[in-house]
């Protein structure tokens, strides 16, 4: 457990990190992971400067995806998208910020890969019956109110309006897909937590990787064992 003393300090080290990485931003620039070039658009959240991306990616990387549906919420600059579509994954690509969206299609492009993208509000925009197998979520969490659409990929509501949001669509999704998200011990996670109780949701510790003080884990959003089985 992550105790609230380190939990500031990790806290207080994203404050000055969002700060660099707003000040960075203000024009486009270029990045690479893995073989993948992307151009990441000022206003963009930029995979680079946060480890949230790279871990999940990194687990990403060695799934069986051949094939299968897969969407990624909150899509930012694509790079999970991109990861997903190169290991064959047949990707749809979602986020609320419609310069995001265009980000997406142009790294597709630049990397000869094909990705779905669509600007929507969680699942809002998607066909009521569209089924993936697999949902990406790497979801902003900390909680104060978003005043534009770049932070909107950082804050997600003063009162967790965005959990309260997507716990609730997550509960009307088929019970057959498999949906994961990532999170940081800098965040709130009782309080997340909390929020997937009263859907009817938990959130089963799947993966687990820290890296320089912050531990980032991907959970899988489910049912309980007793309504899923």
């Amino acid at each position: 457990m992550t105790g609230p003393i380190s939990r500031g300090f990790i806290k207080l080290f994203f404050v000055f990190a969002r700060y660099f990485a707003k000040q960075y931003l203000k024009k486009d620039r270029n990045y690479r992971y893995n073989g993948l070039k992307l151009r990441i658009f000022k206003d963009v959240f930029h995979p680079g400067f946060f480890r949230s991306t790279k871990v999940f990616a990194g687990w990403l990387e060695k799934q069986h995806l051949q094939g299968i549906n897969l969407l990624e919420l909150g899509a930012g600059s694509g790079l999970i998208s991109l990861v997903a579509a190169r290991k064959g994954a047949v990707t749809t690509a979602v986020d609320i910020n419609q310069k995001a969206v265009d980000n997406v299609q142009l790294n597709a492009s630049m990397n000869d890969l094909k990705v779905h993208a669509l600007h929507s509000d969680l699942f809002t925009a998607l066909p009521p019956n569209a089924y993936f197998d697999m949902v990406l979520i790497n979801p902003p969490y900390y909680a104060k109110k978003p005043t534009n659409d770049y932070q909107r990929a950082w804050y997600c509501g003063e009162h967790f309006e965005y959990f309260h949001a997507l716990f609730r669509q997550l509960t009307n999704r088929h019970q057959s897909e498999n949906h994961y998200m990532i999170l940081s011990n800098s965040c709130n996670m009782e309080k997340i937590n909390g929020i997937a109780r009263e859907n009817g949701l938990v959130l089963e510790n799947i993966f687990e990787q820290k890296v320089a003080g912050e531990t980032l884990t991907i959970f899988q959003v489910r049912p309980p064992i007793s309504l899923a089985s």
